[in-house]
């Protein structure tokens, strides 16, 4: 059990070590409508709530925001891939009925 602790508190390490390097970067208008889903073979995987925020994200990372991703992750990023996510949304703003 010891060494599985061990290995899951590494794995804790690197992917939270991932979201600290997204968060640091992401714009803090646009982080409550993401999140990171994870990564695989270098590439980083976010979801994103809705276009017009990936949009944004997408023109950020092409100015230079991946490069400092890339710098600040414990493990090798080589891509940064934004994906539609519905979870990604922030859940103050998911039901804007009004109460009856």
């Amino acid at each position: 059990f010891k060494a599985e602790g061990t290995r899951l508190a590494r794995l804790d390490r690197k992917v939270g070590g991932i979201a600290e390097a997204w968060e640091s970067v992401c714009p803090a208008e646009c982080a409550p409508r993401t999140r990171v889903i994870g990564i695989a073979k270098g590439v980083l995987t976010i979801g994103v709530a809705d276009a017009a925020t990936r949009w944004h994200l997408e023109r950020l990372l092409r100015a230079g925001a991946d490069r400092d991703i890339v710098s600040r992750c414990p493990m090798t990023v080589r891509r940064i891939r934004l994906i539609a996510d519905a979870e990604a949304a922030d859940p103050h703003h998911a039901d804007d009925s009004p109460a009856v």
